[in-house]
């Protein structure tokens, strides 16, 4: 195969064939008619084309070298990082082993043309990362959505790194979107994902680069009782009373007899100042939303009755 001036021969090597036919190969010199719907860039490709034809025969896959000169390479082609673009009914990008003179393709099942150059799309996938809680969570189940910034193939479970949990219930929402779940999150760790460069790539076989470290904290140890000061009892005074809890960042109260929670109540400040009797509840909150048990404080306050003389 080649022209008055150039050889440039096309070997097939054909595995699991069978019945009667043959295959029929064509060199064409200048780029591919139909270059700019190819995904490779007309500036810098191999200004060749091939095509092959399958006759009748039953071929289960086969590897093939196209040959050219090395005057066909345009000046801006990077042939380390060259593809082929395929062409059966749609144009594909599939990888190629590209020296000056030669690409090598293998594992092929249909047969089609070629063109072979550097991809138009030179861009890496980026990754974003977010969950379903903020940091930090006492959830048992964080829901993590991965966000590629465009399609891409070969993304999988065993593509994230976690420490601090158990990953699983991988689901692929799109061919850009895809969420799992962290189970048994361990109390008092920051859980860590990640997910290295070049575990996926997009159809102009770009590989991803890897995604910033996402963490959150896990905490399911609810904050310490709350803690009255001066304690409950009878006074014949009025009194001055703080609330205190070990890994509270918050304290709510109520004086009406109703329960308190982390979202009802009184948010407690410098102090409670007492000049009568009262019934205090009080919980403690982290902000994880933990929440300490409900503790109730019954202070009674007598004041003496002024003396007539």
């Amino acid at each position: 195969l080649g022209d008055a001036v150039n050889y440039t021969p096309v070997i097939l090597t054909t595995y699991g064939v069978s019945g009667s036919g043959s295959v029929e190969a064509t060199v064409n010199s200048g780029d591919h008619s139909d270059i700019n719907s190819s995904g490779i860039d007309a500036n810098a490709s191999i200004n060749r084309n091939w095509s092959l034809i399958n006759r009748d025969l039953t071929i289960a896959s086969y590897d093939v070298a196209l040959n050219f000169p090395d005057n066909d390479l345009d000046s801006s082609i990077t042939i380390s990082k060259a593809v082929a673009a395929k062409k059966s009914q749609n144009w594909a990008i599939i990888p190629a082993v590209c020296t000056t003179t030669s690409c090598s393709m293998t594992g092929l099942t249909s047969m089609s043309d070629f063109q072979i150059g550097d991809a138009l799309d030179q861009s890496a996938p980026t990754i974003s990362l977010t969950a379903d809680h903020s940091s930090p969570t006492n959830a048992t189940t964080i829901t993590v959505t991965v966000t590629f910034n465009e399609a891409v193939i070969g993304f999988s479970l065993d593509d994230i790194l976690l420490t601090g949990g158990t990953k699983g219930n991988f689901v692929a929402i799109s061919d850009r979107v895809y969420t799992f779940t962290i189970t048994s999150p361990i109390d008092g760790t920051s859980i860590t994902v990640n997910i290295a460069n070049a575990v996926a790539n997009d159809s102009s076989l770009n590989y991803n680069l890897a995604a910033t470290t996402f963490t959150i904290d896990s905490d399911q140890t609810p904050p310490g009782a709350v803690i009255f000061s001066p304690t409950a009892g009878s006074y014949i005074s009025s009194q001055i009373i703080n609330l205190t809890s070990l890994g509270a960042n918050n304290i709510r109260y109520t004086l009406d007899g109703s329960d308190p929670s982390c979202t009802i109540g009184l948010l407690f400040e410098p102090a409670i100042i007492a000049l009568s009797s009262l019934t205090i509840k009080a919980i403690a909150c982290d902000d994880a939303g933990d929440q300490s048990e409900v503790t109730t404080a019954i202070f009674t306050i007598t004041t003496a009755s002024p003396s007539n003389t």
